[in-house]
């Protein structure tokens, strides 16, 4: 089989930290959607500065970390476009995404979802490669964000480029929000509130699927055994998405004085979540 043989490709993007290992995993319990862990493949490989991207050519360095992932998730597939350098960042683009069809239809299934959150920065990049290519955009409240990756990365900087500071974390929800507002008219981007998918799953679930012309199915409620396979050994502050659905305390109540809780309101209270849907 083809690439052409994929039917939909779909990327889960958004701020850290805002649920998007718990959407993937409930997508991933769909009996037609295939999915793999955080696979990092533009991030990791591609400047996200336009003119870096200019001189970069794609050899053996970026193919090596594409490799490292295959052989991680015991994946066999031989794609011949790993064996050659790239010029061009859109072809080495092609070839990424051409990985992840490979890997998808080797495992029997023609639609597939691909979860990194910072690949958000390559959305334009993506979609001048694969203009059928959907996205979906998780949309969580600045507070709980900034708690979250406050905390996750002071316990584990290795993994989140050193411990952030709580402007460093509010200027990055900041941010990422402010990319997805971009894409709000766009009819191949939808948008998922973290609220809403903890509180009513099934609905939000139904809603979502609809929109991308997927039938919805009762398994994506029972994402537990699909959680398993998306989260790597290392990352244990995914463990939370192995379990049931529940709210929890709120962090931010608990890891913040108030001085720094009135700081971090005041700041992100300066972006309007309502124009998401």
């Amino acid at each position: 089989m083809t690439s052409d043989s994929v039917k939909k490709r779909i990327f889960i993007v958004g701020a850290a930290r805002s649920g998007t290992t718990l959407l993937q995993s409930m997508l991933a319990a769909h009996p037609e959607i295939y999915s793999f862990p955080e696979t990092h493949f533009f991030t990791s490989t591609i400047p996200r500065q336009f003119i870096k991207r200019l001189l970069k050519i794609y050899g053996k360095k970026e193919i090596n970390k594409i490799q490292t992932f295959l052989k991680r998730i015991n994946s066999n597939i031989k794609e011949d476009c790993l064996n050659r350098r790239y010029l061009s960042t859109k072809s080495w683009a092609g070839c990424l995404i051409n990985v992840l069809d490979q890997i998808s239809l080797i495992n029997g299934y023609q639609c597939w979802v691909e979860k990194t959150p910072m690949h958000l920065y390559y959305i334009p990049l993506i979609m001048s490669e694969k203009p059928d290519a959907k996205f979906i955009h998780i949309i969580r409240n600045g507070e709980d964000v900034v708690a979250s990756l406050f905390e996750v990365s002071h316990k584990n900087p290795e993994y989140f480029g050193g411990s952030k500071s709580i402007d460093q974390c509010i200027r990055r929800w900041q941010r990422d929000i402010k990319i997805s507002k971009r894409y709000l008219s766009d009819k191949n981007h939808s948008f998922v509130r973290y609220t809403d998918l903890v509180e009513k799953p099934r609905e939000v679930l139904k809603q979502l699927l609809t929109k991308i012309s997927i039938p919805y199915d009762e398994n994506v409620l029972n994402f537990k055994e699909a959680a398993e396979t998306l989260i790597l050994s290392e990352e244990r502050w995914k463990k939370n998405n192995k379990g049931n659905l529940r709210k929890g305390k709120r962090k931010f109540n608990t890891l913040f004085n108030e001085t720094e809780k009135n700081y971090i309101t005041r700041q992100v209270s300066q972006v309007d979540l309502s124009v998401f849907p």
